[in-house]
């Protein structure tokens, strides 16, 4: 596999494809917030500005390795504000679609389910029909306060592609805090007469203090 690193943004056919799929993700999370319950079935944004001022505020450095067929780049950087860190974490709030009003009593809920993998428990949101997240999976240790991981598979469909998306997002307790440390965004996408793409986004964070 052939493996180069980057740090000048805009610079291969590569990058060019994951802003393009980043911006997609942009655009389906600002339609979430202009359509989201005060309730619903976890609370994905408020759960992300929080990791924003955590991560702000800890100094955090993002290493971020987008990956296309055999080529991967990697760029290394500190997003510089909050407001850097709200944009860096936003195509993670695809998952909030969740929360859609229109969605609720359309999955089936199994809370406190025993991992079979670890010693945490697990809340599973599983769609009965057709939706965009087909499964949200939260593990957490004692408590759904010490969230450890979570997973979500989401899917889209239209005249122009399909795609499928897979989220893991993992987290750590620092200073009994739950911070986010690493997330991936891993997919595939079929374009009409066209072979499939399969692409991952993989970032890994580290404090610095």
């Amino acid at each position: 596999m052939l493996s180069r690193t980057r740090h000048q943004p805009n610079s291969s056919p590569l990058r060019r494809y994951i802003l393009v799929v980043v911006s997609g993700m942009l655009m389906f999370s600002c339609n979430i917030k202009k359509d989201r319950s005060s309730s619903g079935y976890y609370p994905i944004d408020s759960l992300l500005k929080a990791q924003a001022n955590a991560l702000h505020r800890h100094r955090a450095e993002v290493s971020k390795t987008s990956s296309l067929s055999d080529v991967n780049e990697t760029n290394t950087f500190h997003p510089k504000d909050i407001a850097s860190w709200e944009k860096e974490l936003a195509a993670l709030m695809e998952i909030d679609a969740i929360n859609r009003p229109t969605y609720n009593g359309l999955y089936q809920v199994d809370k406190g389910l025993a991992d079979t993998r670890s010693n945490l428990k697990v809340d599973a949101f599983t769609a009965q029909g057709d939706l965009p997240v087909q499964s949200l999976r939260i593990y957490y240790q004692d408590s759904p306060a010490k969230v450890r991981k979570i997973e979500a598979v989401l899917k889209e469909e239209n005249s122009l592609y399909t795609s499928k998306k897979f989220f893991e997002l993992e987290f750590q307790d620092i200073d009994r805090q739950n911070i986010l440390t690493a997330y991936t965004v891993e997919g595939e996408q079929k374009m009409y007469l066209k072979d499939s793409v399969h692409y991952k986004i993989a970032v890994a964070i580290t404090l610095a203090n």
